[in-house]
């Protein structure tokens, strides 16, 4: 719960205009006095320049307000620079994570279809070895592994393609090594051979799912790593403030 600050100023000019009145209204009372009969009190107050001394604890209280009224004004314009300079920094987060954020979105999408061609693949390997290679299925089979490299590549691609335009001045160290690392299992990657039996044809596929598996791993590295980044970015301009 915010407490509320208190400003000593209206206190000390609360007191202060109390006095002024209180002695005003004594004078006052006192200066329509004419005899005071012997009294000390009663001579003390009538002989008591209590004008001057009005005059100063009022022109006192007016100073005390115009510290008071200044001290809120300055409080409001740090509140307000405050509240600008607090809008500057989410905009400079949001600049500096905006590509940060669509790496990581990036990955996340090469992920999913990382592992949409591996169920594919895994599909096709369990075929019969002994199935002739110009059955049907074998198509089908080649389709899939063909299908596969195609959209792994393209994939790895656009991971590239933001490496080279953001690698070097907004993505952190590991982010831009894990992200290299699956980018280099497509282009390990070998042309098919022509002419291999179904059992070249397994052995080609498992590799081509072991090389899937690493690249996604390389990429979820890579995303957690940025997601850790890009948590750090606000927290040091928005958090942090």
């Amino acid at each position: 719960m915010k407490t509320k600050h208190i400003n000593w100023q209206y206190i000390a000019l609360g007191a202060v205009l109390m006095i002024g009145g209180a002695i005003f209204g004594i004078g006052m009372w006192f200066n329509s006095i004419k005899y005071c009969y012997g009294s000390a009190f009663c001579t003390y107050f009538k002989n008591l320049e209590w004008e001057s001394l009005c005059a100063g604890l009022f022109g006192l209280a007016g100073g005390l307000a115009v510290i008071a009224v200044s001290k809120e004004q300055i409080k409001a314009q740090v509140d307000v620079s405050a509240k600008q300079i607090a809008t500057m920094n989410v905009h400079k987060a949001d600049e500096l994570c905006r590509p940060l954020e669509f790496t990581n979105s990036t990955l996340i999408q090469a992920q999913h279809k990382l592992r949409g061609i591996q169920s594919g693949l895994q599909k096709a390997i369990i075929i019969d070895p002994r199935i002739p290679i110009a059955h049907p299925l074998m198509g089908t089979w080649l389709r899939v592994l063909k299908k596969g490299r195609e959209d792994f590549a393209q994939e790895m691609e656009h991971i590239a393609k933001l490496l080279e335009a953001h690698g070097a001045t907004n993505l952190n160290y590991q982010t831009f090594q894990n992200a290299s690392a699956a980018i280099g299992q497509a282009k390990s990657l070998k042309s098919w051979p022509t002419g291999f039996d179904i059992e070249r044809l397994r052995t080609e596929t498992q590799k081509f799912i072991q090389t899937i598996e690493i690249a996604s791993e390389n990429c979820r590295k890579a995303q957690a790593s940025l997601d850790k980044q890009i948590s750090e970015t606000r927290r040091r301009y928005i958090e942090g403030q």
